[in-house]
C-alpha cells in the first residue's frame, strides 16, 4: 500500500467492518472521517483523539500532540491528559530521547495536560522515530450539529495551510535550505511548533452560527476538504486563491516541487458557518488568520475555482512530506 493515511474505503472495508459495533458501546460511532472517539463517564462526555508523527528530529512528538490537541479543540473538548507511545530506532541514544520527551513535556505544561502513561520500545530495522499520542479531553461545550442538519453554509478556514509541513521540512533539510535562502527568511519559522496548537480557537468555535468544525492534518488542506465534505455529505465551491499560505511555505514548496495544499497542516481548521464573515472577524480577534473559502451546498460536487478554471477536488493522496522523507520528488 502507498505511504500515508489509508483511504476511507479501505478503512471502512478492511478495519471498521471487521468489528461488530455494540449499540451501547461507543457514544460516537467509529467513522473513517472522524479522528476521535467518545465515551460517557459519570455524566460527562470524554473525547479521545489519536495522532502520530515520524521523523528524525526532536520535535516529532510535539507535532503529534498538536494534531491530537486540535481534534479535541474543534469538537469542544478541553485536553486534560495524554498517553504516549514511542517506537524508536536502534541509533537513538538516551540523551536524544530525553530531548524528544522534554519538548513534549514542555508543551504539556503550557497547555496543562497531564501524563497518563507511556509505552516505549526499540524496534529492529526501524530507521525513524515514531511517536503516537492518545489525548483525552472533557467536552465542555454543546455538541456541534450533524452535517444533515443544514443544507448550505459558508466554508471558513483558519490558520496557514501547510505550515506544519513547512516547519518539519525546515528541520529535516535545514542545511540544504540555508544554501538556497538567506537566514532572515528561515529564522522566523524556527520555534513555531507550539503555535500549531489550536488553543486560541477555543473561544471562537462555539460562537453562534458555527455548525461544524474539522481540523486539517496529514494530507493537508485538500485532504481535510475531502474528509469534511464527504463525511458530512455536502458539496462545495471554493476559491483556491482564498486559502491562506505563508510566503515561506510557497517558496520552500516551489524549491522542492511540492504541492502546499497537500502538505501537513495540523493547527488549521475548517468551519461550516451561517455567517462566514462574522466568524472570520471572531477568529482574527482570537489571534488566528482566517478567510471565507467559499460555500458548502447540498450537492455531491466538490469544486475548486482558480481564476477562470474550475476543477473537481481529487481524492486524498499521500502527504507531500513523504517525498521529503523518502527523497522521491
Amino acid at each position: 500500500m502507498k505511504p500515508g493515511k489509508l483511504s476511507q474505503t479501505i478503512v471502512s472495508r478492511s478495519i471498521l467492518r471487521m468489528f461488530h459495533i455494540q449499540e451501547d458501546s461507543p457514544a460516537l460511532v467509529p467513522s473513517p472521517f472522524d479522528p476521535c472517539a467518545m465515551l460517557h463517564a459519570e455524566g460527562r462526555e470524554i473525547l479521545i483523539s489519536t495522532a502520530c508523527r515520524y521523523g528524525k528530529k526532536e520535535t516529532v512528538g510535539v507535532y503529534a500532540m498538536a494534531e491530537a490537541f486540535g481534534h479535541l479543540t474543534v469538537r469542544g473538548a478541553k485536553a486534560k491528559s495524554i498517553f504516549i507511545s514511542l517506537f524508536l530506532p536502534e541509533w537513538l541514544d538516551e540523551e536524544k530521547l530525553k530531548v524528544i520527551t522534554g519538548r513534549m513535556a514542555k508543551a504539556a505544561a503550557v497547555f496543562k495536560i497531564s501524563l497518563l502513561g507511556t509505552k516505549a520500545e526499540v524496534l529492529p530495522g526501524f530507521e525513524d522515530i515514531l511517536v503516537q499520542v492518545q489525548m483525552q479531553g472533557r467536552v465542555e461545550e454543546k455538541r456541534l450539529v450533524n452535517g444533515e442538519d443544514f443544507e448550505q453554509a459558508d466554508l471558513v478556514f483558519a490558520g496557514y495551510a501547510g505550515l506544519e509541513g513547512t516547519l518539519r521540512i525546515l528541520e529535516e533539510r535545514e542545511e540544504e535550505l540555508k544554501k538556497r535562502f538567506v537566514p532572515a527568511f528561515l529564522e522566523p519559522l524556527k520555534g513555531q511548533e507550539e503555535k500549531l496548537f489550536l488553543d486560541h480557537a477555543k473561544g471562537c468555535i462555539w460562537r453562534d452560527g458555527v455548525l461544524l468544525a474539522h481540523q486539517a492534518g496529514d494530507g493537508g488542506i485538500f485532504g481535510a476538504l475531502w474528509d469534511f465534505t464527504v463525511g458530512t455529505g455536502h458539496g462545495m465551491l471554493i476559491d483556491l486563491k482564498k486559502i491562506p499560505l505563508r510566503q515561506e511555505t510557497i517558496e520552500i514548496c516551489e524549491y522542492f516541487h511540492l504541492n502546499p495544499y497537500q502538505l501537513a497542516s495540523a493547527g488549521c481548521a475548517l468551519f461550516a458557518a451561517g455567517d462566514g464573515e462574522k466568524l472570520v472577524r471572531d477568529l482574527k480577534a482570537c489571534g488566528l488568520f482566517a478567510a471565507v473559502l467559499g460555500t458548502l451546498n447540498d450537492t455531491n460536487d466538490k469544486l475548486i475555482q482558480n481564476g477562470e478554471e474550475i476543477r473537481c477536488l481529487d481524492r486524498p493522496v499521500p502527504d507531500e512530506f513523504v517525498k521529503i522523507h523518502t527523497n522521491k520528488f
